[in-house]
């Protein structure tokens, strides 16, 4: 269907026509809109096998057996039809037969599948881009019911003239209250209010731009003397001019019409209702998918938007033949165009994500419209986007819990032959400085190059007298002097006396 706001109908004879006599029918169809539907149906019909069918005049009113696929006018139909014609065998008369609660029809841009599948046993399914939407069966989900009441209301029967069907009634003994009045206004003037004092009674409500600049181009000889704009009053607008009232409040007053209270009505009966009689068009049909013959396929159509394609139409007693002809000729179609349209989407999602920003005025918009972009991602990547957060909270967490611990790296390491043990008990080292304390102390010494064997002791004040260091190095030979190094000093450990370090 091109063309917008008119009928158009196209019909093809089935050859042989389908026979629904204890058979499953299948019937699946493709339908594509190039713009949004306003108003305008996209379904088809299988039309009734009779000698009197005749394609060239296939109309709105051609016998149909089954009517299938998706509706939408307004806002109030969006739906997808699924309805049959059976005849009465004793009226002789057609009734159609709806499908009650139908889904929702997909009315995007994106070409979709809709599948009905009629089965013998009497359900039904209807489904959208191969998912179920609606399940039901013949003789319980459908409206009017596939099968007539037994009774129905005597369409003789009248409602009796003095028949009561109101169950309260205005209570015949009240009378209104002398003290009602029900003049009084439902609102007064508040008589607490007090006009403001910098209220201005005769400050004009327009006044003339004071900001407005007579254009450059203005001629007085020919345009006239210039003024400038009027512009509602700014002081009217803080501090309020013209007539003051004051303003209105609920009158305590009030109580409106009086009417009397109602009490139960003495001559109540309840509602009326007609005779229940026989249903003289009754019958009873308990296999209801046994239709009528299908003897061809159309579509007659009345839409008020244009650019509706169909394709790919299968009838048929297979629903997995219809599944695998629509995932070689369907799928992937509708594949390519969702992900066009979802490139689409995300191109204009930018464009107006970027417009917000330009015009947010505060960090809490630009806040939201950040984090939506970050929920957005979340959303679309969730594997990725979770691992990513994962990963950083386990960082922070193993951080969190190193960060009370030692440097271990800061601590000095003595070199090798002059270990000293750090970790002895606080016991241990308050015994050493007492004994340290009863023997005199060494003075501390330091190693320095020396170009010479023998070190001269340097010039001060005699130090106290001291034992000998045990076990003291000899001196070292004149030839076997290694060459001058950097002086080394070590600072004593907390709770010792400095130790020497022979070269």
């Amino acid at each position: 269907m091109v063309d917008k706001a008119r009928r158009h109908g196209i019909v093809s004879r089935i050859t042989p026509p389908i026979e629904m006599t204890d058979a499953d029918l299948v019937v699946q169809y493709e339908v594509k809109m190039q713009q949004p539907m306003d108003c305008g149906g996209a379904y088809l019909k299988l039309l009734l096998e009779t000698p009197q069918l005749s394609l060239e005049k296939f109309r709105g009113e051609t016998p149909y057996v089954i009517m299938f696929g998706p509706d939408k006018c307004g806002h109030d139909v969006n739906k997808v039809h699924f309805i049959i014609r059976r005849q009465n065998p004793i009226s002789m008369l057609y009734t159609e037969h709806a499908m009650t609660t139908p889904p929702a029809a997909k009315l995007d841009n994106v070409t979709h599948l809709y599948t009905l599948v009629v089965k013998k046993d009497n359900s039904f399914r209807v489904m959208i881009d191969n998912e179920v939407v609606k399940t039901g069966s013949l003789l319980t989900d459908m409206t009017p019911p596939v099968n007539p009441p037994k009774t129905i209301p005597d369409p003789s029967d009248k409602k009796p003239a003095d028949w009561v069907d109101n169950e309260m009634m205005d209570d015949p003994t009240a009378t209104k209250p002398a003290d009602w009045d029900e003049e009084a206004p439902k609102t007064i003037p508040d008589p607490k209010a007090v006009k403001p004092s910098d209220w201005d009674e005769n400050a004009p409500a327009m006044v003339e731009d004071p900001t407005a600049e007579k254009p450059a181009e203005w001629d007085e000889e020919e345009d006239g003397i210039w003024t400038a704009p009027m512009i509602p009053n700014p002081y009217c607008k803080e501090h309020g001019c013209g007539h003051w009232t004051a303003p209105m409040i609920p009158n305590p007053a009030f109580k409106g019409k009086w009417h009397p209270p109602q009490v139960k009505n003495p001559a109540y009966k309840g509602p009326w209702a007609p005779r229940e009689i026989d249903n003289p068009e009754y019958y009873e049909v308990a296999e209801p998918h046994n239709l009528d013959t299908i003897g061809a396929v159309g579509f007659e159509l009345w839409t008020m938007t244009g650019g509706v394609w169909f394709d790919n139409i299968y009838l048929g007693r297979d629903a997995a033949s219809a599944r695998k002809l629509a995932e070689r000729t369907w799928l992937p179609r509708f594949e390519a165009e969702s992900k066009i349209k979802a490139e689409a989407e995300k191109r204009a999602a930018d464009v107006a994500r970027a417009a917000s920003l330009k015009t947010a005025t505060g960090w809490v918009q630009k806040f939201t419209i950040y984090a939506n972009m970050v929920l957005e991602q979340a959303l679309q990547h969730p594997i990725a986007i979770g691992t990513t957060f994962g990963a950083l909270f386990l960082t922070l967490l193993m951080l969190c819990c190193r960060g009370g611990r030692p440097n271990e790296a800061a601590i000095p390491i003595p070199p090798p032959g002059h270990l000293e043990e750090i970790d002895e008990e606080p016991k241990e080292e308050a015994k050493e400085e007492a004994k340290e304390e009863e023997e005199p102390a060494m003075p501390e010494q330091t190693v320095e190059p020396a170009p010479v064997p023998a070190v001269p002791a340097p010039e001060a004040s005699p130090a106290p007298e001291a034992s000998p260091a045990p076990e003291a190095s000899p001196a070292p030979k004149e030839e076997e002097t290694p060459a001058p190094a950097e002086p080394v000093e070590r600072k004593p450990k907390k709770g010792r006396k400095s130790q020497k370090i022979d070269e």
